[in-house]
Parts: C-alpha cells; sequence; structure tokens
C-alpha cells in the first residue's frame, strides 16, 4: 500500500515539475546582459483575422512558440525557422555586435567557427544552472504534461541566457540551425545552402558541410570537426529520421551516404541519392518569418498573448498571483526594461521570454500582464496610443511604462 502511494505521488511530482526555474538560486541572481532600448514601437492592434499565409494560424503559432511537439514534422515550420534564424543573424552582422560573424571569407571561415563555438558556446542541458529542472532546460513543463518545452530558439534568445550561464547557450537544433547561418553569412557564396544538411535522429540534431576544397565538416552540439574515415562507420550506424536544410526538407529512413567523403554534387545531392528520398524544397514564407522572429508588424498580433497564455511559466505565474494588483507588483520586482531583440521597436517578446529573461518594453510587459490575467479568466485589453501602452482590467487602466494602475 506505502509503495502504491509512493509511485502515485512521484507521478504527480513529475507532471507538476518538481522544480522550477523561478523558484531556483539561479533565477535570484541572474541579471538581464541585454537590454535594448525601445522608441515610437509598432502599434500592437488586436484582431481576429487569419495570418495571410497557406499555412494560417497554425504554422504562425507553432513557430512563435517554438517548442518541441510537431515542430520536425512540419517542413514550413520548420525550414521557415532556419530562415528566420538566418535573418537575425544578419541582422547581428549588419549591427556589428552580438554574434563574432565577421570571419574570414570562404573555406578558411570553418576554422573560425569551430574556435568561436568551442569557446564561446554552451549546451543549455548540460549547464549546472538548470540540472535540476524539467528537461535540464530553463523553459519549463505544461502542468500535467510529461514532456518539458523544449524550446527552439533564436540566436538573441541564446545570446540572452548567457545571463545565466556566462556563455551562448542553447540546444542540438538550436546550435545547428546557428552554425550554418554562420557558414552562410561568413562563406558564402563559396558554401551554397544545398551543402548545408542537418540531419535529426529521435533525440538529436547534428549537421553536415562540404567545405570548397571538397572536404566534409561535422556540426553536432558544441564540436565542429573535419569529418574523416573513421567516424563514417559510427555515423551510418544511426538511425535518422529526416534530412533538411535552408530551402529544402525530407523525411523518410535517411541514409548516410557511402561516398560521403568523395562523392559528387552537393551534399543535399549527396543524401538524396544515397537515401532514394528526393527533398522537397521550402521556399521563404516572410508572413511566418515575421511571426517566427515576433515582429509586431504581422496580420495578427493577438497571437502573441494567445500562445503566452499557453506557455509554462506564465501558467505558473498566473496560479501564483490572484489580482492585478500583485501581478503589476511582481512585475515591479522582477523585471527590468529592455529586450533581448536588437530591432526592439519591431519586435515583441513572449510573455515567458519576459520572465525567464527578467526583461522587456512596455508592450512586452503587457503581453505578460494580458497571457496572466487572461489565463486567470480576468477580462484585459492592450491599447497603444502615441508611444503610450497601457492594459484594460475591471481594477483599472495600468500604464505600463510607470507600471500604475490608474482608474478607467
Amino acid at each position: 500500500m506505502h509503495r502504491r502511494w509512493f509511485l502515485v505521488g512521484a507521478a504527480a511530482l513529475l507532471l507538476c515539475g518538481c522544480s522550477s526555474l523561478m523558484r531556483s538560486d539561479a533565477y535570484a541572481s541572474a541579471v538581464p546582459r541585454v537590454g535594448y532600448a525601445v522608441a515610437d514601437q509598432v502599434a500592437f492592434s488586436v484582431g481576429d483575422s487569419t495570418p495571410a499565409t497557406t499555412l494560417g494560424r497554425e504554422a504562425a503559432t507553432m513557430l512563435i512558440r517554438r517548442s518541441h511537439d510537431g515542430f520536425y514534422d512540419n517542413p514550413a515550420v520548420l525550414i521557415n525557422y532556419l530562415y528566420a534564424v538566418q535573418e537575425e543573424v544578419a541582422l547581428y552582422r549588419e549591427r556589428g555586435d552580438g554574434l563574432e560573424t565577421q570571419f574570414a571569407a570562404g573555406q578558411y571561415a570553418l576554422p573560425d567557427i569551430k574556435s568561436y563555438l568551442e569557446s564561446a558556446f554552451a549546451h543549455t542541458q548540460q549547464a549546472p544552472q538548470f540540472s535540476r529542472l524539467p528537461g535540464d532546460d530553463p523553459w519549463g513543463r505544461v502542468r500535467l504534461e510529461p514532456e518539458a518545452e523544449f524550446k527552439k530558439l533564436l540566436p538573441s534568445e541564446m545570446i540572452a541566457l548567457s545571463m545565466y550561464t556566462g556563455e551562448i547557450t542553447g540546444k542540438c537544433t538550436t546550435l545547428a540551425a546557428l552554425v550554418g547561418a554562420l557558414i552562410l553569412q561568413s562563406a558564402g557564396p563559396a558554401i551554397t545552402p544545398d551543402d548545408i544538411v542537418m540531419l535529426r535522429t529521435a533525440a538529436h540534431t547534428l549537421g553536415f558541410v562540404k567545405a570548397p576544397d571538397g572536404r566534409i565538416w561535422e556540426f553536432s552540439n558544441t564540436h565542429f570537426n573535419p569529418f574523416g574515415a573513421a567516424h563514417a562507420d559510427y555515423r551510418r550506424a544511426q538511425r535518422y529520421t529526416h534530412f533538411y536544410g535552408y530551402g529544402f526538407y525530407a523525411q523518410g529512413d535517411v541514409v548516410v551516404p557511402e561516398d560521403l567523403l568523395d562523392g559528387e554534387g552537393t551534399l543535399r545531392e549527396m543524401f538524396e541519392r544515397a537515401s532514394g528520398i528526393l527533398a522537397v524544397d521550402v521556399d521563404p514564407d516572410p508572413v511566418l518569418i515575421d511571426y517566427c522572429l515576433q515582429r509586431l508588424d504581422v496580420p495578427d498580433p493577438s497571437l502573441y498573448i494567445a500562445v503566452s497564455r499557453e506557455l509554462p511559466h506564465t501558467q505558473a505565474l498566473a496560479r501564483q498571483l490572484r489580482s492585478v494588483d500583485q501581478a503589476v507588483a511582481w512585475m515591479r520586482d522582477h523585471l527590468a526594461d529592455g529586450s533581448i531583440f536588437p530591432d526592439a521597436s519591431q519586435r515583441v517578446m513572449t510573455s515567458d521570454q519576459v520572465i525567464v529573461f527578467k526583461t522587456g518594453n512596455p508592450i512586452d510587459k503587457a503581453v505578460l500582464l494580458c497571457a496572466i490575467l487572461h489565463e486567470r479568466g480576468t477580462s484585459a485589453t492592450l491599447h497603444t496610443d502615441q508611444s503610450r501602452v497601457t492594459v484594460h482590467t475591471p481594477a483599472g487602466v495600468v500604464d505600463m511604462d510607470t507600471l500604475a494602475i490608474g482608474p478607467m
């Protein structure tokens, strides 16, 4: 009898998430490292329209949340995430800060990227700061769900996570997407998108790139090395479910080519021949990329609040904060002013980004407040007027610049 109750109790703790980032010492001591200021932010207009894209609301929602479930089986979602990562890397390069993308041209960029990756990056699930959290990851677990959130990060989020680890931090898919984008920024056009292939196993993502001299390099987590015959048998023995890259996608029984080290054609062509699968082309969808980058100028920015309401930390905070006064007081005590996005005036953070990174601009904080109140069944509407952001609630109007509550 006692054993049965022990097992039931253990299962309940697992499902509820026995550890919480917000209750951890790492959260208490972390200080935001980025805080881009915002001026004349794009207006947030609430609507019910369907995003103007072939895949509509579902794909846009998946790209805002970027959680694990279904991500790899939706070509438009997965590949437009890669395009969004590439676009953000280009933004950092244009600004000249945030990421070291000013490498030498051509094949000589690859050793520089190797050195950068191995010296300045960390893997989230190997960071001690997150070791007792669901999935060894900072994004939590939705209540009563067995799997952690496992969010696919943008480069800006990876940079912001350095507030916990001291290094640019992400997981396998995130790191692979960033490495591919750095290669295209630094070594293109000597290396084309068809010469970068990412492979997916049941639980891991890694990638290959074909250098201009024909050599193959492998990137996996924070490692980036020339690929040789000694590694080939090990890689061929693994089972892969997808291969994809910047503009193409294939799903099935994927095979590492026997002629990987000396075969003709692009890497994409080599994997297609070896696997007997023709990858489908996936063109950039500007609207989906905008949603993934969380830009405000999208057909329906209210999706950011709808997604935020479903996120683990927001739901946990909504259970803790029982009134508008408590929610606003928590924000005053815990949040700095700023954004993780370098183009902050054009973008909005989701509620869990605000919580994890402990920072937000007025619109970001307004999204968090609305999401908390909606989750509690309380009405809340976000308004922007001449750069002033307010949230209208039954308890009064909250000025999101000052976090003061005034009369309706």
